[in-house]
């Protein structure tokens, strides 16, 4: 359960959650805090797994009590499950993440193609029922 305690306490300063975060999880960067709705739920800091570019892989979930400055818990995909891994990439290789600009592009262009494809297609067909002549009808 990753309820807490918030009895009437102010919450730690961003600085210091994104700071408590990164020493559950050394060697990280930061990528975004996402601050909670309700008080009695923890802050979600996301950070970008050593070794990688700040946008790329699948990202670390370190859950932060901000009343008593606990992390919670620490969701690292490396410790996941073979299959579960390979559920954490999908997204980041659906955004053309974590294997370089060479894949981005590349990922971008099978994005565009289809818009092409429309757009080359609809002209086409176009094109060809221009040249169409009407079949004079004998009567």
């Amino acid at each position: 359960d990753l309820r807490v305690a918030s009895e009437g306490r102010a919450a730690l300063p961003l600085d210091r959650i994104a700071d408590i975060a990164r020493a559950a999880v050394p060697g990280s960067r930061l990528r975004a805090v996402a601050i909670p709705a309700q008080p009695d739920t923890p802050y979600r800091v996301t950070l970008a797994p050593d070794g990688f570019v700040v946008n790329g892989g699948p990202a670390i979930s370190v859950y932060v009590d901000p009343y008593t400055g606990r992390a919670i818990s620490v969701l690292d995909p490396a410790s996941y499950p073979l299959g579960e891994q390979i559920v954490a990439w999908q997204r980041p290789l659906h955004e053309g993440e974590g294997l370089g600009p060479v894949f981005r592009f590349l990922v971008f262009l099978s994005g565009l193609l289809p818009l092409v494809f429309s757009v080359t297609g609809v002209w086409m067909w176009l094109k060809t029922r221009r040249r169409r002549r009407p079949v004079p009808t004998s009567g």
